[in-house]
């Protein structure tokens, strides 16, 4: 881009920039005032310009996530009360270039909001939307150093991921709570705001997302069945139209490593059609011996916009992930304390154990905009996921009793978690499909944006089996009737815990005998809805109605009876429909701030399908979420940082219960017979909370994401009598999480030194209550993180330096969910530090 501004007063020179390579700024007249620039002449970025205006200044510009130019002073006072980032806005000077071009500048690395469309399917600014959205953007996920995409959903305060006892291990599949609430696989996950299930979806890599969003509170209006908690986005990164170039590597003081280089820019001249690619390979180690994980991911977009009023893009990605399941540690337990005498980097397993998981995933999109007042966006994405495990455990351990005791010598039995009619492979395929037509009217005084959409989506999967006759040879059970060689004779040598000896396993070769003998089983997903999103006259009120038909339609495909004759059971089918409402109101209070009220619903298919009511009729109503939200939402720091309180009612009704387990007799199969057993869908689950959340720029020298949240997640009616009343298992009541970033010096030269710092607090859980009011608990714990970095500008580019130190004070915690009465847990990560360098370019 060339230049020719003559040298001359500072705020002459910004705007001849600004009109020259059509930028879009905002400054305080006061901020300029009495300061001179040098001429600029010839060919440079915008960037590069705007460096050498502001050199010599105690000036210097931010980008907020609009793409809008805001500057700002380094450091002291404001010179006047004008000058502040509180300024009044009617002295702020917009100089308006032509167009805001992403060409001309790149947007800075930020922790700033960006609009989002989960809850509403409109692009809004967070303030403008009637429920709480909570965002981690690349730049915010990288500074604190999340070891993975879970660590980044448990930085939202509220939100728990706890390990399953599944074999796969937790460092593939995790249960996510929000709310209080799971959200299951069930199109809870989205990718780029479209639905996406099964094993996939949950785990991601963090280096092909642009930022992950949460929406707390249903909407399955647009999503379809799901529980009530809330929705996960992750947003992939996506082509610029200006030339950029990155390449970061990593380490830890465990000696883990990794890198990854992310490029993107125009393909051709005219900008028409652009690309980015991302590539990332690491290998974590974890604080257990032998025990790591290796993901490995490449992503490719491209875009093609042969015209302001329409785009299209196209992503792939390829995700493996590798890694060695977790096995149990069994350092608590109610009664002893331990069940064996062994160190917390204990290793049960065989050293070929693993765990692996490999997806494909595509995805389009497209948007027209054929005038101001019309928008049609279209979109579909298809994923494949194959996974298989080996898992060798403890005998007994992990399967819901106490392990077995070591004998005089100090030797546990163990045997591989593919027992009998297990699954070591399974394969899952899902597309989904949809599209969405918005626009915006005036009539009598109103505003309306309204929007009228509909989308598809179906799944398919199916795990292959060993038959019983050869899962004998190495699975837990001891006896069996029906076995092609000595039962248990293949499992894998007793451990001594004093001097374990490791190795292969050597029934590994056993694997290859699965089969795929079941069908696939099949699910399909439909859904249509209509909104309006009023604005009313006086132009600070706004009020929205949305109604939503979905229909869920799902085949499980019954198991095999007979491995020798191959016999299944039967297979079940399961078709709901169900009609969601969603309404709000929002008043603004000022020109930054706005107060709300929402109401949104769920809805989930039974779990079983062979439930009855007392005239012996299935019961197949759904499960439904209803949740009653109210908040408060500003903005501050010209739009990149946001406060959100919310406090809400959520619950979880037409949940089945038996209504007379007392009294009745599962042989009586008589409708209307006083000891015939039916069900009753009148169980309820309550989740009563508050929540805070401050997060973005919350001034020129602070970045931040701060979160608190309070949770009365409790039964309130079921035949569970122990648990009625009490917390949900594994919801923490109290939990906050802290991060901030602070620039605590900046050189002429532009450089700058960074200091973090953050806790996480979460209370403690219990695990579920016994018939005697008896439960375990995890204890309640506080980690501590700090953070170091040091940012240069190169000619062209940026040179970045982080470190970061973890569980600072090297806290001993637990994963949140235990089993009860088998001590099965996973320890938290002890103390680690990390070392990354980024050059970009």
């Amino acid at each position: 881009m060339q230049f020719a501004i003559p040298a001359g007063d500072l705020a002459s020179s910004l705007l001849q920039l600004s009109e020259a390579a059509g930028l879009d700024m905002v400054l305080n007249p006061a901020l300029v005032d009495g300061e001179t620039a040098p001429a600029l002449s010839g060919a440079m970025t915008a960037r590069d310009g705007l460096d050498r205006l502001l050199a010599g200044t105690s000036l210097y510009y931010a980008i907020t996530a609009g793409g809008r130019i805001v500057l700002r002073r380094a450091a002291g006072p404001p010179a006047s009360a004008a000058s502040g980032p509180q300024a009044n806005r009617a002295n702020a000077v917009r100089l308006q270039g032509v167009t805001v071009t992403e060409t001309a500048i790149e947007p800075e690395e930020t922790y700033a909001p960006a609009p989002s469309s989960i809850a509403t399917k409109l692009n809004l600014p967070l303030r403008r939307t009637p429920f709480t959205i909570n965002q981690a953007t690349e730049e915010l996920i990288d500074e604190r150093a999340d070891i993975n995409i879970f660590e980044t959903l448990e930085n939202f305060a509220g939100v728990t991921t706890t390990s399953t006892n599944a074999d796969i291990g937790q460092g593939i599949s995790r249960s996510i709570n929000v709310r209080g609430f799971e959200l299951g696989g069930a199109g809870q996950t989205l990718i780029n705001g479209q639905r996406a299930y099964g094993l996939g979806s949950q785990n991601r890599a963090a280096d092909n997302l642009e930022r992950v969003e949460l929406l707390r509170g249903p909407a399955a209006l647009y999503y379809g069945a799901a529980q009530p908690g809330g929705v996960v986005n992750y947003v992939y990164k996506r082509p610029k139209d200006f030339a950029r170039y990155q390449v970061q590597a990593n380490t830890d003081s465990q000696g883990s490593y990794g890198g990854s280089i992310d490029l993107t820019g125009p393909i051709t001249e005219d900008g028409t059609l652009l690309y980015r690619a991302v590539g990332n390979y690491s290998r974590y180690e974890d604080d257990q011996n032998h025990i790591f994980s290796n993901p490995v991911s490449a992503l490719a977009a491209l875009t093609w916009k042969p015209s302001e009023a329409f785009s299209t893009t196209f992503t792939y990605e390829y995700y493996d992930f590798e890694s060695v399941p977790e096995q149990e540690n069994n350092k608590l337990d109610s009664e002893t304390g331990e069940f064996f005498p062994i160190p917390r980097d204990f290793y049960w397993g065989n050293l070929d154990d693993r765990a692996v998981r490999t997806t494909h995933t595509f995805i389009w999109d497209a948007e027209w905009k054929p005038s101001e007042t019309l928008k049609v966006n279209a979109y579909a994405n298809f994923q494949r996921s194959d996974q298989w495990y080996q898992n060798t455990r403890i005998v007994g351990g992990g399967r819901g009793g106490t392990p077995t005791t070591a004998d005089e010598n100090g030797n546990v039995p163990r045997y591989v978690s593919m027992g009998r009619n297990s699954s070591p492979e399974t394969e899952i395929e899902n597309l989904s499909v949809g599209l969405d037509i918005s626009g915006e009217f005036d009539t009598f005084g109103l505003t309306h944006e309204w929007l009228v959409g509909g989308g598809y989506g179906q799944t398919r999967s199916r795990s292959s089996y060993i038959p019983s006759y050869l899962s004998c040879l190495f699975g837990q059970s001891t006896t069996s009737d029906d076995c092609e060689g000595e039962p248990r004779s293949l499992t894998p040598p007793d451990l001594n815990i004093v001097d374990p000896v490791y190795s292969d396993w050597e029934g590994a070769f056993l694997l290859d005998e699965a089969v795929f003998a079941v069908p696939w089983d099949k699910r399909r997903d439909y859904n249509l809805y209509v909104q309006d999103l009023i604005t009313l006259p006086n132009g600070t009120t706004r009020l929205m109605a949305a109604i939503g038909w979905s229909r869920y339609e799902n085949l499980g495909r019954g198991t095999i009876d007979d491995w020798r004759t191959m016999e299944r059971g039967e297979d079940t089918r399961s078709d709901v429909e169900a009609w969601s409402p969603r309404f709000a109101i929002m008043q603004d209070i000022g020109a930054s701030s706005t107060i709300y009220a929402s109401y949104g619903e769920s809805f989930q298919p039974q779990g079983s399908l062979t439930l009855n009511d007392e005239n012996g009729e299935l019961l197949l109503d759904p499960e439904r979420g209803r949740q009653y939200e109210i908040g408060f939402k500003r903005d501050i720091f010209d739009e990149q940082g946001i406060v959100q309180i919310a406090l809400f009612r959520l619950e979880r009704e037409n949940v089945a219960r038996a209504a007379n387990p007392d009294t009745c007799d599962t042989n009586v199969i008589t409708p209307g017979d006083p000891l015939y057993c039916y069900n009753l869908l009148d169980g309820l689950q309550r989740s009563d909370g508050f929540e805070i959340s401050v997060s973005g720029v919350l001034a020129p020298w602070w970045s931040a994401s701060l979160g608190y949240s309070y949770l009365d997640a409790t039964i309130v009616r079921s035949n569970d009598e122990a648990n009625v009343g009490k917390q949900l298992p594994y919801v923490p009541e109290h939990s906050l999480t802290l991060w901030n970033r602070f620039d605590i010096f900046r050189w002429d030269d532009g450089g700058t030194l960074g200091f973090g710092a953050g806790a996480k607090l979460y209370d403690r859980v219990n695990n579920g209550f016994n018939d005697a009011g008896e439960t375990d608990w995890n204890p309640s714990y506080v980690l501590v993180d700090t953070g170091l970095y040091y940012t240069r500008p190169l000619a062209g580019g940026q040179f970045k330096l982080s470190a970061q130190l973890k569980n600072v004070f090297d806290e001993v915690y637990y994963d949140r969910r235990r089993y009860f009465n088998s001590g099965t847990i996973v320890w938290g990560n002890e103390r680690r530090a990390f070392l990354q360098a980024e050059m970009t370019f």
